[in-house]
């Protein structure tokens, strides 16, 4: 019976898994760690001032910056090119995140949908002025935050 039922699950087509990066569920992730990306450059300087120094050497090299002149505020222009390479990479990660997911399943995942949608404006924050993260720790928060989250809610259940 043993060999009956092995023969018959040989000769039964197999199913393949989807690729990881088409599935649902894998746009969700990418789609918060893009908004984790966006945080943690938020928090860049903070997290330098208490020795929490997360950048690659690569970018450091890159942009000729160092732990100590981050969090003392001497980068300068190096400092804000570096902050808007790593919101214009985490932005783009979360656009094409946002993409892949499907609008019935928006409505479903409304709760990550409307969070990427205060980390995309946390994002314009920083971009339009990167310099301010080594001043005050921005949040995605006020009327046009509120009209942008209402906006995003409607569009989902237009979906």
């Amino acid at each position: 019976r043993l060999i009956e039922a092995l023969d018959k699950s040989a000769e039964e087509p197999r199913t393949t898994r989807p690729a990881p990066d088409s599935s649902p569920d894998q746009a969700l992730i990418q789609l918060a760690a893009a908004g984790y990306r966006i945080r943690s450059v938020r928090d860049l300087v903070l997290d330098a001032r208490h020795n929490r120094w997360w950048l690659p050497l690569e970018l450091q090299a890159e942009y000729q910056l160092t732990r100590t002149q981050v969090a003392s505020g001497e980068g300068g222009h190096r400092f804000d090119a570096l902050v808007r390479h790593l919101i214009a990479d985490a932005v783009e990660q979360q656009r094409k995140a946002q993409q892949k997911i499907e609008p019935k399943a928006g409505w479903v995942h409304r709760h990550q949908i409307l969070s990427a949608t205060l980390d995309r404006r946390l994002a314009g924050m920083i971009v339009r002025k990167p310099s301010r993260i080594a001043q005050q720790r921005l949040l995605p928060a006020g009327p046009l935050a509120s009209f942008g989250l209402w906006r995003t809610a409607r569009q989902l259940m237009k979906d």
